[in-house]
């Protein structure tokens, strides 16, 4: 069966992590083509770096790796092992050598070029994930509604902490994002 509720647009392709097929599914949008790239167990979000071009893709819980996709050879580049179980969602900088990683209760970054895992940040559950429009941060939907700098790797602030939001969003040309 297929898990739907996780994918992510790249241009004119649906990024679509398979988490019980254990691969990554690539769709045009225009003709429908589908090309699927194998992957770790448990591929579970993905977030889009370097002009739509690469993706990234976390793997869930036991997996404990993100992998690196090239979206133009549909092919993978390398994968990371993290020292912790994944709990999904991702966000990374423009470049992609910053990359946000939620854990169980909590978050940390990743710097993709020594693949050194900063500390572990107090988000406590994150549900999405995004990159904020100047591609600096990453705004945490969840408990806490945290934001963390992609530059530093840390985190500058909690802004909600009497409701968990399920569901969020970040302005993609100013510095808003929203949690319900």
């Amino acid at each position: 069966s297929l898990y739907y509720s996780f994918f992510t647009l790249s241009g004119r392709t649906i990024v679509h992590p398979r988490r019980f097929q254990n691969n990554v599914a690539l769709i045009n949008i225009d003709s429908g083509n589908l090309v699927s790239i194998p992957t770790a167990a448990g591929p579970s979000h993905a977030a889009v770096y370097a002009n739509g071009t690469r993706a990234y893709v976390s793997h869930w819980l036991s997996a404990r790796t993100i992998t690196d996709i090239d979206l133009t050879t549909n092919s993978v580049v390398r994968t990371f092992t993290t020292s912790a179980d994944l709990w999904g969602p991702i966000a990374c900088n423009p470049s992609g050598t910053k990359l946000a990683v939620s854990i169980q209760n909590a978050s940390f970054v990743l710097d993709t070029v020594t693949a050194a895992a900063g500390p572990t940040l107090s988000t406590a559950s994150v549900n999405e994930m995004y990159t904020t429009a100047d591609g600096n941060h990453a705004f945490c939907v969840g408990f806490n509604g945290s934001l963390i700098s992609l530059n530093t790797g840390a985190l500058l602030a909690n802004t909600n902490t009497a409701v968990s939001a399920s569901f969020g969003c970040v302005s993609p040309v100013s510095a808003r994002g929203a949690g319900f």
